[in-house]
């Protein structure tokens, strides 16, 4: 039947969903150890916006060869990325704990709101330069391993200059960046919200929802993207 065929918009669709459900459990794979969980996360933004851009993607094959070359750089924004998550989520805890127990009490529980007014900001601004930190270090190290000429000096890309244009562009787009944050945020609030509807969807967790959110991400950032590669790295 035509409508099987694989140049019909079914077809593609069935395509795509195969694609993306391949990209997700490769980013399940690497995080099951969570160390390689950022250069994933990288390789993950890499195949993705090449499913955005039609550019006839091998996913499993690019994805493995995009974590190789995107290890280094990807691995030290994502622990730094942790290791900072982790501090304000602990700094949070201990304000949370000094509440409970009436440590906190009378004109401090003012500094105190403060206080975590200020973990909360931050870790939004840590969200939203992760959101761009990963697809920028996967599409420099797509071109590395795939040694193409035109790369130029995005191929020589540093991991300072990556987290540099990650900042530019988390203020640049700041609406995109909010966006892609909540679509980020959207699964772990529904599984915290609504556990018993998160443990349900297990599955689609490990097997869709991954790269299918990197894919909407990818969709909103992809021109922005490729401009940012072109004016900022090529003259870092």
């Amino acid at each position: 039947m035509r409508i099987l065929s694989i140049d019909s918009p079914f077809g593609r669709a069935l395509a795509l969903v195969a694609d993306v459900a391949i990209v997700s459990m490769c980013i399940t794979i690497t995080a099951l150890t969570v160390v390689p969980l950022g250069a994933g996360l990288a390789a993950g933004c890499a195949v993705v916006l090449q499913l955005v851009r039609e550019e006839g993607s091998r996913p499993w094959h690019t994805f493995w060869r995009v974590f190789r070359a995107s290890f280094g750089r990807a691995t030290a924004g994502w622990m730094l990325w942790l290791a900072l998550v982790g501090l304000s989520d602990y700094e949070l805890w201990l304000l949370s704990n000094a509440e409970t127990l009436g440590v906190v009490a009378g004109g401090a529980n003012v500094i105190s709101d403060i206080w975590r007014v200020g973990i909360i900001s931050a870790l939004l601004v840590l969200g939203v330069i992760a959101i761009w930190f990963f697809p920028i270090v996967g599409q420099v190290s797509l071109r590395e391993s795939a040694g193409a000429e035109s790369a130029g000096a995005e191929s020589r890309c540093s991991f300072r200059a990556c987290l540099r244009v990650s900042v530019l562009a988390a203020l640049k787009y700041a609406p995109i960046s909010l966006a892609a944050v909540a679509l980020w945020a959207a699964p772990v609030v529904l599984t915290v919200c609504y556990p018993r509807v998160g443990a349900g969807l297990v599955f689609f967790y490990i097997v869709f929802i991954p790269a299918f959110t990197l894919y909407l991400t990818a969709l909103m950032m992809d021109s922005r993207l490729a401009q940012l590669l072109e004016e900022r790295i090529a003259h870092s």
